[in-house]
């Protein structure tokens, strides 16, 4: 059975909807989780989480890159290959 729900934010505030919503989801077997309201940046904000984040995957792929280094060193000659 396929239920058609508008989307979270057009769903009105009240508890009587809450109720229904919550109805819902418990027949189609889906848990009940809130999403975070999405928050308008203003664009000095949106570039500064754009930079972090930046910084923060480019930390992680080094951390990785020299994870592997190690893992490299500890295995033998004969299963490090090269491409």
């Amino acid at each position: 059975m396929v239920v058609n729900t508008p989307p979270p934010q057009c769903i009105p505030s009240t508890a009587a909807a809450n109720v229904d919503l919550t109805a819902n989801l418990a027949v189609q077997g889906r848990k009940n989780r809130r999403r975070k309201p999405r928050v308008c940046k203003n664009k000095e904000e949106a570039e500064t989480q754009r930079t972090t984040h930046i910084a923060v995957e480019r930390n992680m792929r080094k951390q990785m890159n020299e994870h592997l280094v190690v893992l490299r060193s500890l295995m033998p000659e004969s299963y490090v290959q090269r491409v």
